[in-house]
């Protein structure tokens, strides 16, 4: 009887051990992004707040001012610090340089629509 309850408990145990600690349920693969990054929303909401909507249109698409599509960050800079023609200028303490890497990150974003 020692032997057969031995026995029992050897296989329950090995049998326990092949089939190892997992739950047996596979991680679920990552989901690719499908909406905005916090960074893109907010730089939508600071090219609004800091008046660009108004003269460039709400998605950047071109109003009273040239549309703007896909610009490198440096021109960006260049552009919003010098303020061409009749644009305004934004120092750094009017538009901090997060900001501005926001708004980048939006007119990125935006300029793939056209």
């Amino acid at each position: 009887m020692r032997r057969i309850v031995f026995g029992a408990l050897l296989a329950a145990g090995l049998l326990a051990a092949a089939c190892g600690s997992g739950s047996g349920v596979r991680d679920a693969p990552t989901p690719t992004p499908t909406t905005p990054s916090v960074n893109v929303v907010i730089g939508a909401f600071v090219f609004d707040t800091h008046g660009c909507a108004a003269c460039h249109g709400n998605r950047a698409q071109g109003s009273v001012a040239p549309r703007l599509g896909k610009i490198d960050r440096k021109g960006l800079e260049r552009i919003v610090r010098t303020g061409p023609g009749m644009m305004p200028t934004y120092s750094e303490e009017t538009l901090p340089d997060d900001q501005l890497e926001q708004i980048y990150l939006f007119l990125q974003v935006v300029g793939e629509d056209r």
